[in-house]
């Protein structure tokens, strides 16, 4: 678990770095959307780490599967919230690209009665 939490933190860092992620084959994710992807799983990483011993320490949790699956689900959280980023990223890009293939109406069509 800890070997994925390193490598949650170390994707995070490398995309918030350079501000781009290759989604598919064909989606590249750039600008602010990627960042959010990046910070997303930085702190998932951190909170998977923090949040298990924070309880524990306040007499929370008593025993390692509860630490253990409060960490799965901080990281599946944190994997959920980058997943939908992606999908409105691409949803928007769909969107845009439908807008600019529509050919504008003419003037004398945009006027209503």
């Amino acid at each position: 678990m800890l070997l994925a939490i390193i490598i949650l933190v170390v994707a995070g860092a490398y995309t918030c770095v350079r501000s781009r992620v290759q989604v598919t084959g064909k989606l590249v994710i750039a600008g602010r959307p990627a960042r959010s992807i990046g910070l997303a799983l930085i702190s998932g990483g951190v909170l998977a780490v923090a949040l298990p011993a924070l309880c524990g320490l306040a007499g929370f949790m008593k025993d390692f599967a509860q630490a253990l699956l409060l960490s799965l689900t901080v990281v599946a959280v944190s994997l959920s919230y980058a997943a939908c980023v992606a999908l409105a990223e691409q949803r928007r890009l769909v969107a845009l690209e439908a807008s600019a293939k529509k050919p504008a109406a003419p003037a004398w069509a945009r006027f209503e009665f």
